[in-house]
C-alpha cells in the first residue's frame, strides 16, 4: 500500500501513515472528488488526522484532499474495533467554499469572448487567489500559467456556487480541472487539462477496455433518457408577449424533449443560446459504462490511460461499443492490493446533486 502523507496548510509534513485499513480516493474530471481513510485508532500518527489538514497518498500531489470529517467508533472487539474514519473532498472542493461575487459596482463577473482556460482561471483569480475582499483569499492557492487553451466564448456569473460554474465550463469545453501540490512554492496550483484521445483510429496509441481483452472484470451499462432534453426554450428580458424567447436544439415528434430555462438575469439577449446549451448539457441523459479494471493487464493506469482520456469501451455480448471519456476513477488501497473502478461517460447524479442544483437554480429555476 502507498504511504499516506499528512501535511498542514503551511505544507509542513506532519506524519506518514503506512499501517491503515483502507484508503479510497475518487477522482472526477469535471467536479470535486472525495477521499476516505479507515484506520485503527491505536495505530501510530492517528493524532494528525484533524480537520483542515491535507492528506494524499505517496507522491500523488494532484489527488490531495482536505480533511473535513473525522469519525470515531468502537465495537465490542475492544482495541481491534476502535476505528477512525476520515473523509473530505479533494482540493477541488475548495471551489465549493466560494460563491461567485461580482466586484463592487458590477452586476456580474463577465468574460467577453475569452478562451475557456482564461475563464476558468479568471473565476479562480477573482474569487480565491486575488479577491477584492481579502477575507475570501486562500493564500496557499495559485494559478498555473494561462496558455489560452480552448475556444473563445462569453460567460457571466453572479452569486452562484463557484464549483458549479467550473463544472459547467468543464462540460461545455471538455476540459478538466484540479489543484496540484507544489512543495517548492508551497502552493496548491490550479490548472485545467485536456484529455488525450486514445480511441481506435485517433492516431494516438489506442486503449480498449473489454472483458475480451482481460482488462475488465466487471461492467454495468446504462442508456437512459430519464434526465434528458434536446430542445431548450430560453426566456430572456421582457414581460408577456414582448419577452425575448430563443429555441436551442432540435427534435421532432416523440423524439423532441423540451425544457424551459428562465434567463431573465441576462441583459444581453445574444447570450440566450449559450444559456440554453448549458442547460441541455446538464440534461444530456445518461450513457454510462462503469467497470472494475484489472490493473495488471495489457494497459497501465496513468501511463496508457488516465482520468479525462477518451478511450474505447466494448462489450461484444451486449452489442455495446463506446468511445467515451473517463470521467471518474475510484482508487482503493487495501492490504490485499489495489483496485480501480472507472466510469466512462456521464457520472450518475446522486439525490444530493439533484437537490443542490435545484436550490442553486440549475434545474430551470429562476437565476438570481
Amino acid at each position: 500500500m502507498k504511504a499516506i502523507r499528512v501535511i498542514d496548510q503551511s505544507f509542513k509534513l506532519l506524519a506518514e501513515i503506512e499501517d491503515y485499513t483502507s484508503y479510497m480516493v475518487t477522482r472526477r474530471w469535471s467536479r470535486a472528488g472525495e477521499f476516505q481513510l479507515v484506520i485503527n485508532f491505536n495505530k501510530n500518527n492517528v493524532d494528525v488526522l484533524q480537520k483542515g489538514n491535507i492528506i494524499f497518498a505517496g507522491t500523488d500531489f494532484g489527488k490531495a484532499g482536505i480533511i473535513q470529517h473525522v469519525q470515531y467508533s468502537l465495537s465490542p472487539k475492544g482495541k481491534a474495533g476502535e476505528v477512525v474514519v476520515v473523509r473530505g473532498f479533494t482540493l477541488q472542493g475548495l471551489a465549493h467554499r466560494r460563491v461567485v461575487i461580482p466586484n463592487v459596482g458590477q452586476e456580474s463577473i463577465l468574460f467577453a469572448n475569452q478562451p475557456y482556460e482564461s475563464i476558468f482561471k479568471g473565476l479562480l483569480n477573482t474569487q480565491i487567489v486575488n479577491p477584492a475582499n481579502s477575507n475570501r483569499q486562500i493564500p496557499w492557492v495559485a494559478l498555473a500559467t494561462n496558455q489560452l487553451r480552448g475556444d473563445s466564448i462569453s460567460f457571466s456569473s453572479r452569486y452562484r456556487d463557484l464549483s458549479d460554474e467550473l463544472e459547467k465550463l468543464s462540460l461545455l469545453s471538455g476540459m478538466g480541472w484540479e489543484f496540484t501540490l507544489d512543495f517548492t512554492e508551497k502552493k496548491a496550483i490550479f490548472d485545467v487539462y485536456e484529455g488525450i484521445d486514445r480511441t481506435v483510429g485517433s492516431g494516438n496509441p489506442h486503449c480498449i477496455f473489454s472483458t475480451e481483452f482481460d482488462n475488465m472484470k466487471a461492467q454495468s451499462f446504462v442508456d437512459s433518457e430519464f434526465n434528458y432534453a434536446n430542445v431548450a426554450i430560453v426566456a430572456g428580458q421582457g414581460e408577456g408577449i414582448s419577452r425575448e424567447i430563443t429555441f436551442v436544439g432540435a427534435g421532432t415528434g416523440t423524439d423532441r424533449y423540451e425544457t424551459f430555462v428562465d434567463a431573465r438575469d441576462l441583459e444581453d439577449n445574444s447570450k440566450l443560446p449559450q444559456r440554453g446549451q448549458e442547460r441541455l448539457n446538464e440534461l444530456s441523459g445518461e450513457l454510462t459504462l462503469e467497470g472494475e479494471v484489472i490493473t495488471k493487464s495489457n494497459v497501465e493506469y496513468e501511463k496508457d490511460y488516465d482520468l479525462g482520456d477518451i478511450v474505447t469501451v466494448r462489450n461484444a455480448k451486449w452489442g455495446v461499443t463506446l468511445n467515451s471519456r473517463i470521467t471518474e476513477a475510484i482508487e482503493i488501497y487495501e492490504k490485499d492490493g489495489f483496485k480501480l473502478d472507472l466510469t466512462f461517460g456521464s457520472i450518475r447524479p446522486t439525490f444530493t446533486d439533484a437537490v443542490r442544483k435545484t436550490l442553486l437554480g440549475l434545474n430551470g429555476a429562476t437565476y438570481i
